[in-house]
């Protein structure tokens, strides 16, 4: 079921409807529902170039793109080249072409931003056309696609950054769940729509988390690995650093020490990178001053979080002691869904925003906090809220 995302829809449908040329660039983590939101976007429109990248060679990918192509245009007759296939689709009128995985295309070939630059600028800028690229691959899409270095910087109308769905869509999904199961839900899997199908069952929640999550080979606690080697040749200090956060250590010199790395200069190229991902970020007190100036770090995507608090501290035994585990792990998890309460809370609270709220997040000295301070900066109100799960 298809839930949300009306904004970037509505985003989409105009950019389709200017005339002249469109490139939306869409980007995001895995499972993030890239494929999905061009589906529906495209749904009950003609004259749609559809081709999804595949990790093989450069002649295979250009065989698929030509049969992907064939029900708008023949391509069949045309040299196997990127350049003179797009040259021959550039006679096209009001014609959206896609290729998703974009970085799969790079991958096999590292020269396609170069070519895909020059195919923008010499054949489709003064076209009624619209290219959309997605991408999987962070890294790959900010350094070939939308970083100030990259070949493909500055050719872009538009970009869509996709992000986790906000609660109110994941609770518009589970519409026969409790509110309280839902909530148990999202601190598993946050607003990633591919991950809702294993929690589709009427069963208690704990009961799928202890048949279908926590068990060897399952799909979740296998995913957030897979996901960095996805990204990262080597991602054993990236693992490191998510435990580290996990486990409370939320300071640099606190990760340093963990990961077993030698200085701040070490660490900072990988914590920069989780950030560039959306898998980390800083998080600063509101209202900070000289005395509490220094932010601290915090996993933002829920299901790194769920694995580093709840798998990662039992992986050398969860295969073998699990249903003696269950207790405790339960327990564990009743923790946990504090704080992700008081985040989601926080979110809500934004969302609605009833009180024009400009800036709002916690407020913390020493071992003092305040779980939830928003500011309005116009009338100089300040409003203080506790949540408890």
């Amino acid at each position: 079921m298809f839930v949300g995302r009306k904004q970037e829809l509505k985003f989409l449908n105009d950019e389709y409807l200017k005339v002249g040329f469109s490139f939306i660039p869409i980007y995001g983590r895995r499972r993030i529902g890239k494929t999905e939101l061009i589906k529906r976007f495209i749904k009950n429109k003609s004259n749609v170039i559809f081709f999804n990248a595949i990790q093989g060679s450069k002649k295979e990918n250009i065989q698929l793109f030509k049969q992907s192509s064939k029900y708008v245009i023949n391509l069949s007759d045309i040299k196997d080249a990127w350049i003179p296939l797009f040259k021959n689709i550039s006679t096209l009128d009001n014609t959206i072409i896609i290729i998703d995985e974009f970085p799969y295309l790079v991958n096999s070939d590292s020269s396609i931003p170069s070519k895909f630059q020059y195919i923008i600028d010499n054949y489709l800028s003064d076209k009624n056309i619209m290219l959309i690229l997605t991408g999987s691959l962070q890294s790959i899409m900010w350094n070939s696609v939308l970083s100030y270095n990259a070949p493909l910087y500055g050719r872009r109308t538009g970009q869509i950054h996709l992000k986790s769905l906000h609660f109110e869509d994941v609770l518009s999904y589970f519409t026969n769940k409790s509110i309280k199961n839902v909530i148990n839900i999202y601190g598993i899997t946050g607003g990633i729509p591919a991950y809702f199908r294993f929690f589709n069952d009427n069963k208690d929640f704990f009961n799928i988390l202890f048949d279908a999550i926590l068990p060897q080979n399952k799909y979740l606690r296998e995913e957030p690995i897979f996901l960095m080697r996805q990204e990262f040749r080597d991602p054993k200090i990236y693992l490191s650093i998510l435990s580290a956060i996990g486990e409370g250590k939320v300071h640099l010199s606190e990760i340093i020490n963990y990961v077993g790395l030698k200085d701040k200069t070490s660490l900072s190229p990988y914590l920069h990178n989780l950030i560039l991902l959306n898998y980390v970020e800083k998080e600063y007190s509101l209202l900070r001053n000289k005395y509490n100036k220094k932010g601290i770090y915090k996993i933002k995507d829920r299901l790194f979080l769920f694995w580093s608090r709840i798998i990662r501290p039992y992986e050398g035994i969860l295969d073998i002691k699990l249903d003696d585990l269950k207790k405790e792990i339960t327990n564990r998890y009743k923790a946990h869904m504090g704080y992700i309460f008081e985040s989601l809370i926080r979110d809500i609270f934004l969302r609605k925003n009833s009180y024009n709220i400009s800036k709002i997040g916690r407020w913390w000295y020493k071992d003092k906090e305040i779980d939830l301070l928003g500011i309005n900066e116009k009338t100089k109100q300040i409003i203080f809220g506790e949540a408890k799960w």
